[in-house]
């Protein structure tokens, strides 16, 4: 999706107004995939993810360098066993990173929104 606007565009050393066109995200929409469905009890469970203001699952394909990384943003409670969890779940290293993150190697994205929406975050 492109969006267009008349604005000032920076052309060699004049200023110019020019129309200019911006991709519009597509992250922007609820990804319906993995929308929230039913209200699971996940009281039981030691750490939660808060979904982002749109309902999205908050995890993101990255890089870290040159390495492909996956990374779950907005997590409260037991970060060590989230990463644990999802080590077990993709196969993959997993660590705890910052306050509310866990970095995972490479892109498993798919995956891992899988398996917290069937856990019912």
């Amino acid at each position: 999706d492109l969006k267009c606007f008349l604005g000032p565009m920076l052309l060699g050393r004049s200023r110019e107004v020019r129309p200019w066109c911006i991709r519009v995200s597509v992250r922007w929409r609820l990804q319906t995939r993995w929308r929230l469905t039913s209200q699971s009890d996940t009281s039981k469970i030691p750490f939660a993810i808060k979904r982002t203001p749109s309902g999205n699952l908050p995890v993101y394909p990255g890089f870290q360098g040159t390495h492909k990384v996956t990374e779950i943003t907005n997590i409260v409670g037991n970060r060590e066993l989230l990463a644990e969890q999802v080590q077990l779940v993709v196969d993959k290293k997993s660590k705890v990173v910052g306050k509310k993150k866990v970095r995972i190697q490479g892109h498993v994205e798919r995956e891992v929104k899988d398996w917290l929406a069937r856990m019912g975050f």
